[in-house]
């Protein structure tokens, strides 16, 4: 499983902690932290992070907020992740 706004070192408390289990930062990738999908995402943070399959902690605001950053499939399709783990395929142009 791949966290899309990772915890960091510190682990996370009260909001975070809720952002961090929701299933809208989840995603499924194939590897592990270093091979395949999931080591792509890993090594190449810029772009993982231009498709929505990562998300900064850093950032603050609801546009940080997993349910509000879409997420690019491999197809090219453009998804949201909600908090109950669907998702809604969403425009390209969706901003």
């Amino acid at each position: 499983m791949h966290h899309r706004k990772p915890r960091g070192a510190g682990g996370v408390k009260g909001r975070g902690a809720e952002v961090f289990a929701s299933p809208a930062n989840a995603l499924t990738l194939c590897g592990s932290g270093t091979t395949g999908c999931h080591g792509d995402a890993e090594k190449n943070r810029d772009v993982a992070l231009e498709r929505g399959v990562l998300i900064s902690r850093l950032g603050r605001g609801a546009e940080f907020d997993p349910p509000r950053v879409r997420v690019q499939r491999n197809d090219r399709t453009w998804w949201l992740l909600d908090e109950s783990g669907l998702a809604k395929e969403v425009e390209k142009s969706w901003a």
